[in-house]
Formats: structure tokens, C-alpha cells, sequence
């Protein structure tokens, strides 16, 4: 009995060395080495956003207008525009009417009656308020027509028609709200062929160097 005993004894021991020699091993074990691999770093290329198309649009509307010189007499008259625009570039053609005006001829009871029609270009440039609803734009125009002169109870001559030829600069504020603007235009315009009207050698009208021009428009969207 005392041999089992003892053999457990030492059995006991040698387990308790070797556990003891295990924790000592993996005590002053290594660790393990670090991976030698370099991470990857993903380098995301700089990109720039495009910026949005300009915007467009094209609008049709009538205009009330007041000239001051195109005829004999101040006049008011009538038009239609079409507009197209790209961002803050824009191209109008417009076509006017100046009603029959009749003006008398100095020293007599005779009359001379005037009357004009013309087609235009305008090219614009918006200068304040780009984008807003409240507009500016600087203008430039050349246009082309006729004038009509009929005379009243003359002996001679009793109509005739002369070319119109003009260019122009001007500006044009503009309201927009939805599919609708206002716009108020002001122009300059600079007659490039000047004609004199004479009854009689009295001389009834002679076509200014320069003529002011007003215009009221209301544009719908298309």
C-alpha cells in the first residue's frame, strides 16, 4: 500500500512540473510576428461635379409701344416678340406697327398722313438679377421696315413709301413669375437712312438722327 502511495505521489509531481513547465514555456513563448503585408490605402480620384446645363426657354407675347420720331408725329403702335433664351443670353425678333398718323402741312389745309411697320432683331445680355425673378439686361437692335406717307387733299403726289433702316441700343427690365414676364423695354434708335417728306418746297418731316422708343410686353412661355 505504501508503493501505490508513493507512486501517486510522484505521479502527482511530474504533472505539476510538467504544468509548471508549460506555463514557463508559454510565459517566455514569442509572440507571434507581425504581418510583414503593408496595408492598401485606396486613393478615391478627385472628380469634379459638372455644373448644370444653363437655363433655356422661349416666349411669344404682344407689346404696346411709344415711339417718338420713327414718323412725323409721336405714335403710339403695336408688336409681337418671340424670345429665346440660354442662361443669361437671349435673341428676340419683333415685328411693329405704327398706326396712321396724320400731320398738316405748314401754311395750308392740306395733311400728310404717316405710317410704319418694321421687323427687328434684339439681342440681349442680363447684367442684374440673373436667375431671379426681377431681371436686367443690356440690348442692342437692327431693324427694318417701311414708311408709308399718303397725302390729304394734295395735288401732287399723293402716297409714297421710303425705306427703314435702323440700329439701336437699349435696356429691358423684366418680371417673371411661372410661365409668365413683364417687360418694360427703353431703346435708342439711330435711323441709318434719313429721308425728307416736302409739299409744295414746305417741308413737313425729316427723319431724326436718333429716335426714343418705349415698350410694355407681356410674354407667355412656350
Amino acid at each position: 500500500m505504501r508503493g501505490v502511495r508513493t507512486a501517486g505521489r510522484h505521479g502527482l509531481g511530474v504533472a505539476v512540473s510538467l504544468v509548471s513547465l508549460g506555463w514557463t514555456a508559454s510565459a517566455f513563448a514569442e509572440p507571434p510576428a507581425a504581418s510583414s503585408a503593408t496595408p492598401r490605402i485606396g486613393v478615391v480620384p478627385d472628380t469634379e461635379v459638372p455644373p448644370p446645363p444653363p437655363a433655356s426657354d422661349v416666349s411669344a407675347g404682344l407689346l404696346a409701344l411709344l415711339d417718338t420720331g420713327a414718323i412725323a408725329q409721336p405714335a403710339l403702335g403695336a408688336g409681337v416678340a418671340l424670345i429665346g433664351r440660354l442662361g443669361t443670353l437671349g435673341l428676340g425678333s419683333y415685328a411693329q406697327w405704327l398706326p396712321s398718323r396724320r400731320t398738316p402741312v405748314p401754311g395750308t389745309d392740306r395733311d400728310l398722313q404717316f405710317e410704319q411697320w418694321a421687323l427687328g432683331l434684339r439681342p440681349c445680355r442680363t447684367v442684374g438679377g440673373a436667375g431671379r425673378r426681377w431681371s436686367l439686361d443690356a440690348c442692342a437692335s437692327a431693324e427694318i421696315g417701311r414708311v408709308l406717307v399718303r397725302g390729304l387733299d394734295v395735288d401732287r403726289t399723293t402716297e409714297k413709301e421710303s425705306s427703314w433702316l435702323a440700329a439701336g441700343v437699349g435696356i429691358a427690365l423684366r418680371w417673371s413669375h411661372a410661365e409668365m414676364a413683364f417687360e418694360s423695354r427703353a431703346d435708342t434708335l439711330f435711323p441709318l437712312l434719313r429721308e425728307r417728306y416736302v409739299v409744295d418746297a414746305t417741308n413737313v418731316h425729316e427723319t431724326p438722327g436718333a429716335t426714343f422708343r418705349l415698350a410694355l410686353g407681356v410674354l407667355l412661355g412656350l
